[in-house]
């Protein structure tokens, strides 16, 4: 579920609960005070708006039931206590706050037929309160579906937004566990061949330090966001290139990138785990030169992005696979481009590809 589709719902879950208000207690529950016998005398005046204020007052006792009793049973997988709750608040809360309501209603109406109704509810409410007995079920039933209706309604609107919450802090996690494995890989290594370039007193050093310095800001800082610009994105992948370049001499790396603007905006860091296994699995390992070709190009909102490295016929282990990284790319797309996206990962005549397509409208 994306970020925008959770509002939706949400959104959604609270227009399902205005419908019900509307024209249930509004509609259904006003037309029942009109017809009840003991508001005979009053008929005459009827319609009045002021019943239907009347009918939601008498019904304002259900946000309790609704918005607290039944989630907070649900969310606690308490459900044997649903039954109890309902018992208190059809049989119990019921006659008490109609008494209230009517009470009230009927000391500020002024004279005339809704003096005269008013005073009839609270004579009946009045004497179900001294006897408690008396319940109106044609009436207490419907308000127990209705608001049980938007009770669960809520409940699994909001459980679905939890679990999409709990499900982005998962993956969060992974792509800061998956960054702190980048940091002292990419950091040593760069360390390593900036200490080597002082040594030999290249002039080029100072460069090669902005550039690591910048990649570095990129990854612990600028990739913490949720969605970044594709041009940063970018413009990292060719830093990062840039400094493997340097360090290891016996690639030949080509990248290039079409179509990027300064609007676009991407999810970070979904393209450096299959640039960092080019790396760490190409056959420059294995021999004096090889080769390691990128393209990314946006087109029509399109990110289309492939990527392709020699590797060895029959290649020696090498620790730290990168697999673990690949599945969080994986899941990772799974969760922000659903039914968006589509990876071909296919290894083979020695050479290893990864073509990735993103579709990025309204993402």
């Amino acid at each position: 579920m994306k970020p925008q589709e959770a509002t939706n719902r949400r959104k959604l879950s609270l227009i399902y609960e205005l419908t019900i208000w509307l024209l249930y207690a509004g509609a259904y529950k006003y037309a029942w005070y009109l017809n009840m016998p003991e508001t005979g005398q009053a008929t005459g005046l009827f319609p009045h708006p002021a019943i239907v204020l009347y009918a939601i007052a008498s019904s304002l006792y259900w946000l309790l039931y609704y918005r607290l009793a039944v989630p907070w049973l649900l969310q606690h997988k308490k459900y044997w206590l649903l039954f109890p709750v309902i018992i208190f608040f059809v049989f119990i809360l019921s006659i008490p706050n109609n008494y209230l309501v009517s009470r009230i209603f009927m000391q500020i109406a002024g004279n005339g037929g809704l003096q005269q109704f008013y005073t009839a509810e609270f004579t009946v409410n009045a004497r179900r309160m001294a006897y408690w007995k008396g319940w109106s079920f044609d009436i207490l039933v419907p308000d127990l579906v209705a608001f049980s209706s938007i009770a669960f309604w809520r409940y699994a609107i909001e459980s679905e937004y939890r679990r999409w919450q709990m499900e982005r802090q998962n993956y969060q996690l992974k792509i800061d566990s998956l960054r702190a494995t980048i940091n002292p890989h990419f950091l040593f290594n760069t360390l390593n061949s900036v200490y080597g370039m002082t040594l030999l007193g290249k002039k080029e050093a100072p460069d090669f330090i902005l550039q690591m310095s910048d990649a570095m800001r990129y990854i612990l800082y600028e990739s913490n966001a949720e969605k970044v610009l594709l041009e940063k994105e970018v413009a990292f992948i060719e830093s990062y290139f840039a400094i493997e370049d340097r360090r290891l001499g016996n690639v030949q790396i080509q990248f290039s990138a079409e179509g990027v603007d300064d609007t676009t905006m991407v999810a970070p860091l979904l393209l450096l785990p299959f640039i960092e296994n080019s790396i760490k699995h190409g056959a420059h390992h294995f021999r004096e030169s090889a080769r390691i070709n990128t393209t990314i190009v946006l087109k029509d909102k399109k990110l289309y992005f492939e990527i392709a490295n020699d590797v060895h016929v029959h290649p020696t282990p090498l620790p730290h696979s990168g697999g673990v990284g690949i599945e969080n790319v994986k899941a990772r797309l799974a969760l922000y481009y659903p039914g968006k996206h589509i990876l071909k990962i296919d290894v083979g005549n020695g050479t290893h590809k990864v073509y990735l397509s993103i579709d990025l409208t309204a993402s």
